[in-house]
């Protein structure tokens, strides 16, 4: 089980849709040396406190996930928009 980091940003409000398309982009042409919340964080879109609590939010989630049966391909932490 995966629960996205960009995705919990976006449900918390932390990011926009356009920051977090923008972060990707640039994490994509570097190849994905950096983590996508360190590509926000010199971006300036989020703040180490931000990052903290999203990661949280991420291992809150992977402990509470009941290993109920996903569509392959499908998550359902991705919001509709993306």
């Amino acid at each position: 089980m995966v629960a996205y980091f960009g995705a919990i940003s976006l449900s918390l409000g932390y990011l926009t849709l356009e920051q977090l398309a923008h972060a990707v982009g640039v994490q994509h042409r570097e190849s994905g040396r950096r983590r996508l919340g360190t590509v926000c964080k010199d971006l300036g879109y989020l703040t180490e406190q931000q990052i903290d609590a999203i990661l949280q939010q991420q291992r809150r989630i992977a402990r509470n996930h009941d290993g109920a049966s996903r569509r392959p391909g499908r998550s359902p932490f991705i919001p509709q928009a993306i």
